[in-house]
């Protein structure tokens, strides 16, 4: 008789916590203990949005795609929904606990709170409920699928989704490659151009010496027919900089050059797009900033004039570490055609700093409180904005 008032007790409590099924995602308001508590209880999974205030994807994420009624119905329905931000409270515990390193991350735990899936950075809405039913498929499942290929399995379908899980998963890439290299030698050549396989391709090429970069150089022309020439561009850039990285950490600039050289000689057509994103990167690295304003002069001029965020970013990097008039004006014009692309409060307060280092008062006054009142519509942290203004105002 006495269970029944502590039933009771448990269930308003749980109800206490949970808000009403509503379109869009609902979100745990209890502890992470409880949480894990109540996945037991209900026998549901959980699904855990390891954030920062901070971080932009996660506040685009936040703002644009758990709203969204379909992946509300979905979510609401098979998990526990909990967002932590992992600089606060529990945050910082569990971001050790389960080895955090980019945001957003999702974890996905079994009603037993065992990990069993992970996945990090900005979805679209399909794709964010494709990673919640693979993490509810036992054949799907990142950790799953790991103990699988570590006990020896080699079976073309598990290789396949193994490593697609663990490249979303941001895991070892050593691993990744050898799992892609065992599932393209076991696939037949005619298979290699389906869709499936292509995508495959694109996102497992992580290494030069890998067969899926061997079958990117293969097969360029085909590949780019159907997936874009900026996307094929964009990833031999990014398989590319891991040689880039490596030789700004070994101090090594033969290395560089070496990337440079593979580019020109197997990508001639796109070489000077690919190189100068890797000059780019390189310059950054090693904080030589008048090679890189160079190198981006000629970049952005050629390649990214329609790309916002391109714009924005090297706009930024010249506000930081540029001091020469004309190359400054060059920044703010970059910054102005970000702004027309796309509206929003990073650009603005890009342009805003520019129009202050280039002592522009009345402009740079006008700019900042545009970009506070883009931010506060955003959700921003505007504080950096604040301080910006109060620094134009003591401008002459």
């Amino acid at each position: 008789m006495k269970k029944k008032p502590i039933i009771a007790f448990l269930f308003i409590f749980a109800m206490s916590i949970v808000s009403p099924i509503k379109a869009q995602m609902n979100f745990f308001e209890g502890t992470w203990a409880e949480a894990l508590a109540l996945a037991k209880k209900e026998n549901k999974f959980i699904v855990l949005d390891a954030h920062t205030s901070w971080c932009g994807p996660c506040k685009k994420m936040k703002k644009e795609i758990f709203p969204q009624t379909e992946v509300g119905d979905f979510y609401n329905k098979n998990f526990i929904n909990v967002a932590i931000d992992m600089e606060k409270g529990e945050g910082p515990e569990l971001d050790k606990q389960y080895n955090v390193q980019f945001y957003p991350t999702f974890l996905y735990f079994n009603p037993q709170g065992e990990l069993v899936h992970k996945t990090l950075g900005f979805k679209k809405a399909d794709e964010f409920i494709e990673d919640g039913k693979n993490a509810l498929d036992e054949n799907r499942q990142y950790v799953s699928l790991q103990k699988k290929y570590r006990s020896g399995d080699r079976n073309p379908e598990m290789l396949y989704h193994y490593a697609l899980a663990a490249e979303a998963a941001a895991s070892n890439p050593y691993e990744i490659t050898q799992a892609s290299d065992a599932y393209l030698s076991a696939v037949p050549n005619e298979e290699l151009l389906s869709d499936k396989n292509i995508d495959f391709i694109l996102r497992t090429a992580y290494d030069k010496k890998s067969k899926a970069f061997g079958k990117m150089s293969e097969l360029s022309t085909a590949i780019m027919e159907k997936v874009g020439k900026e996307k094929f561009i964009s990833t031999v850039t990014n398989v590319l900089m891991n040689d880039v990285s490596e030789a700004v950490e070994t101090d090594n600039p033969a290395q560089y050059l070496w990337a440079i050289t593979y580019a020109q000689a197997n990508f001639s057509e796109y070489s000077e797009q690919i190189c100068g994103s890797l000059a780019m990167y390189y310059y950054t690295q090693r904080e030589e900033w008048n090679e890189y304003a160079n190198e981006a002069a000629n970049y952005i001029g050629k390649f990214a004039m329609e790309k916002s965020n391109v714009l924005n970013n090297a706009a930024w990097t010249f506000y930081e570490h540029i001091d020469e008039p004309a190359k400054l004006e060059e920044a703010l014009a970059w910054s102005k055609k970000s702004l027309s692309l796309e509206n929003n409060y990073y650009n603005a307060d890009t342009y805003a700093a520019l129009l202050y280092k280039l002592g522009r008062k009345n402009e740079a006054l006008r700019a900042a409180e545009e970009a506070i009142i883009l931010g506060k519509n955003e959700g921003m942290d505007i504080s950096e904005t604040e301080n910006l203004l109060e620094k134009i105002k003591l401008l002459e």
